[in-house]
């Protein structure tokens, strides 16, 4: 009875879980109470391991450690889900979407959830590093949005050649040094574009912000 219980809750788990992950795919409302079903459930699983303690030392450690599994498992699907809710946030602020004040707030809202359930700083940290290859490309965004501004007709053939291959999504952007020979060719590296650049490059390699005015948010 106890087995047929747990699997049912487990079963009932699965089928939030994935619906859950439709909604965050597609932006459909609805996700955050679908992921409060989704800890409900995941606890009553674990219910009455809670519940039933056993007055004997050998009872009792076993009873303890079951309860030990139980918040290991929603640390694990809060971690996971922390991540999967920052990354669908970048993703859908590109071009429009969530302004700034919004994304503080729903990261701030994660994190103090996270801290909540006593989640390490560590593996808070490691949530919120999943937003840096956004971070990333849109560094390398400002930086040739702005050359597409001022580069010369005669020069466009030559930087559309260089961005055919550094336009295919996240990841495909040209690193700071990549983008210094390309911009030095076409005589570029000054004034605006060259704070940009500099801006890219350092996150690039120290995943620090220039000008944190400019972008303002940064893990640490």
């Amino acid at each position: 009875m106890d087995r047929s219980f747990k699997a049912a809750i487990y079963l009932a788990f699965l089928v939030l879980l994935t619906l859950l992950i439709y909604l965050i795919l597609l932006d459909k409302p609805g996700q955050f109470m679908t992921l409060c079903a989704c800890v409900l459930v995941l606890v009553g699983a674990r219910v009455r391991d809670l519940v039933r303690l056993k007055l004997g030392r050998d009872g009792l450690e076993a009873d303890l450690e079951r309860i030990r599994n139980s918040l290991d498992e929603l640390q694990n699907i809060a971690e996971l889900f922390g991540q999967i809710a920052l990354r669908q946030m970048q993703g859908s602020g590109r071009w429009g979407g969530y302004s700034k004040a919004e994304k503080d707030g729903i990261r701030g809202d994660i994190v103090s959830g996270l801290r909540k359930i006593e989640l390490p700083e560590q593996r808070i940290r490691s949530v919120l590093a999943v937003e840096q290859p956004f971070f990333h490309f849109d560094y390398f965004q400002r930086v040739t949005s702005q050359v597409d501004e001022v580069v010369p007709v005669e020069q466009q053939g030559a930087w559309t050649a260089f961005m055919s291959t550094h336009r295919d999504g996240f990841g495909t952007e040209a690193s700071p040094a990549e983008l210094e020979a390309a911009l030095n060719d076409l005589g570029l590296l000054s004034g605006d574009i060259l704070e940009a650049w500099s801006d890219y490059r350092q996150f690039h390699h120290h995943q620090t912000h220039r000008r944190p005015d400019r972008f303002g948010y940064l893990p640490n």
